[in-house]
């Protein structure tokens, strides 16, 4: 989870660091921008070093506080967390919004912009309309021209251009990073939130000596212990504290895994090598491009549909037990949360599908890549659900280890699954029956929103199938 964190709150940061670069060198060599503007210009530039700010903060207090029991000052934290969440929800709603007005406006305009160039000055129009492009899709831009303060033909600088056409480039990448990062903050945060109140009352119950991990806390303050003296206490705790240090130090048995392993990486190889063939199509080819990433998603959801099938069964026959009080946590919520990404996007893809007909294989692919992947996601979820709250006994299971192999298939072919559909799959030019059945601005909000969620749990499901592979047989 940390990790996962760290990569998408690095991807955020690359983001803001080309806007506050671009704004920087813009207004260093320009002189579009006028005095009644500066203000907006000035407190434009804050925004986006607060912002890297607080991603860099954030990500910190995360890897060093998440299993934090919080023991005193209970009203000041519950304020700080509840603005924690509704700032990454904040954050994470306005990306989403920035997103849907750029895709539209990136939709419409560059057939007439290129033609207005042409006309205009033909020998500058590739550097001068890339400029544009790479100027609207910031946001501050955007507001200090619609106010009058800047022209954006006048960005022609070898470093704006430059700027320009890496932020066209990478933004669609960078896009999904963002919101997967806030939705794991927001969701760090809201549980954190939520169990203040019972750990609160709790340490005060029985006395302040929580270090911070929850299971060690409640054996300091086990009720049904004998009352111990102020002594005893810290010794317990000095003992804990020593334990704690070699935290770090574990050893994991990576037996029965070799068969899915080596499996795993035929699947990542082999969809690296399909997005390989598909951005060398993209530009001279698109139905070609289209076809080959919608043929590899699919032989990949048919392969993980199979495995997970099997890893369900190989779990019922198996000697399991199930952990009664069971309560829905962070990796839960967010599984659910990507599910719903792939409900949204998937049924009103099938829908598109239908009413225009099958008349084409890219018609007949879509309709059974959304299907399947419905089918498999949700699977998927019972399986996770289920084994997260697993655990066995018997030596027989620790010492097999059934299942173990299929488990590291699985977490391989969902990283594949997220890379296929974080670069290619759900693009624009992927959805083009979608554009044609549904309004611009109806497909772009439903692309905006289900998207990111749909590629966030291929990320996730894999996080929580590692956790089920380390813990499982312990």
């Amino acid at each position: 989870m940390r990790v996962g964190i760290a990569i998408f709150a690095m991807c955020s940061m690359i983001d803001r660091s080309l806007g506050f670069i671009q704004m920087t060198e813009t207004y260093m060599n320009n002189y579009s921008i006028v005095k009644s503007c500066k203000i907006l210009f000035v407190l434009s530039m804050i925004s986006k070093i607060t912002s890297l700010l607080f991603i860099f903060l954030q990500t910190f207090f995360i890897f060093k506080y998440a299993n934090i029991v919080i023991n005193f000052g209970k009203n000041s934290a519950v304020i700080g967390l509840i603005h924690l969440v509704a700032t990454n929800f904040c954050v994470f709603f306005r990306t989403v919004v920035r997103e849907t007005v750029d895709e539209i406006r990136h939709h419409h305009m560059p057939i007439h912009e290129a033609k207005k160039h042409i006309e205009e000055n033909y020998h500058h129009y590739e550097r001068e309309l890339t400029a544009r492009l790479g100027s609207l899709s910031n946001s501050s831009m955007i507001r200090m021209k619609q106010l009058g303060c800047v022209d954006t033909m006048s960005f022609t600088s070898e470093i704006s251009v430059g700027i320009s056409e890496a932020q066209e480039k990478i933004r669609p990448y960078l896009y999904p990073c963002i919101i997967e990062y806030s939705l794991m903050c927001l969701t760090v945060f809201y549980i954190l939130w939520a169990s203040i109140e019972q750990r609160y009352n709790l340490n005060n119950k029985y006395g302040n000596w929580g270090i911070g991990n929850e299971e060690k806390t409640k054996l300091i303050i086990n009720p049904s212990l004998p009352q111990l003296t102020t002594h005893d206490k810290a010794a317990r705790f000095a003992s804990f504290s020593h334990e704690k240090r070699h935290v770090n130090q574990f050893v994991i048995d990576c037996g029965k895994s070799t068969t899915g392993l080596f499996f795993g990486i035929f699947a990542l190889l082999f969809t690296l090598i399909s997005l390989i063939i598909y951005f060398i199509y993209k530009s001279e080819n698109v139905s070609t491009a289209v076809k080959i990433s919608e043929v590899t998603e699919l032989l990949l959801v048919c392969f993980s549909f199979v495995i997970v099938v099997m890893l369900l069964i190989k779990f019922k026959m198996s000697k399991f037990n199930y952990r009664l009080q069971f309560d829905i946590g962070y990796n839960e919520t967010l599984t659910i949360l990507g599910l719903a990404g792939i409900y949204i996007f998937g049924f009103y893809s099938i829908i598109a599908v239908l009413d225009n007909g099958i008349e084409s294989y890219i018609e007949m692919f879509s309709i059974l890549i959304q299907i399947s992947s419905i089918v498999e996601a949700t699977l998927q979820t019972v399986l996770i659900i289920e084994g997260l709250k697993m655990y066995t006994t018997d030596r027989w299971v620790k010492k097999n280890k059934p299942g173990r192999s299929l488990l590291t298939l699985l977490i391989l072919l969902d990283v594949s699954l997220w890379l296929s559909e974080t670069f290619s799959v759900k693009k624009y030019d992927m959805n083009t029956i979608q554009l044609d059945y549904y309004d611009i601005v109806f497909w772009s909000i439903v692309n905006s929103v289900s998207s990111p969620l749909a590629i966030f749990f291929r990320f996730h499901a894999s996080v929580c199938l590692s956790d089920m592979w380390k813990t499982l047989y312990e």
